[in-house]
């Protein structure tokens, strides 16, 4: 997967919006894997599970916000770019610029909070499925 959305980022990395279109799709993959998959002590939840089907709508709903918010915090922080300082496009010693790196945070906080909320949505969607009532 991570070799797969770099060759991406590779090939759309000279388009307008090439960028943003490779994020959509590498950010699309890893929160599915991150929501869904058993990952560290977390619980793994199916798409098949009779209490996570009705909620697959909310979550791609949620999805599509937290895509569009991406993408317009990417946008903004790429025309910002240029009219940065050169302390922010400079790179250090293993070629990454600290612009890249606060790019890089922002993305992964935007990504962090939709795993948490799908996850909670997910986890209550089961406790109000097995409670008796």
């Amino acid at each position: 997967m991570t070799a797969g959305s770099l060759t991406l980022f590779i090939l759309l990395a000279n388009k307008p919006y090439g960028i943003q279109e490779a994020s959509v799709v590498e950010y699309t993959l890893f929160e599915i894997f991150l929501t869904f998959a058993a990952t560290r002590s977390l619980r793994r939840y199916l798409f098949t599970c009779p209490a996570v089907r009705p909620q697959i709508p909310r979550l791609l709903w949620r999805h599509l916000g937290y895509v569009i918010t991406l993408v317009i915090f990417q946008a903004v922080m790429l025309a910002a770019r240029p009219n940065l300082s050169s302390w922010w496009n400079t790179p250090d010693k293993k070629g990454s610029t600290p612009f890249e790196i606060a790019l890089f945070f922002l993305c992964f906080g935007i990504g962090y909070a939709q795993v948490l909320g799908s996850r909670s949505i997910l986890e209550r969607a089961h406790q109000d499925f097995s409670t008796p009532g």
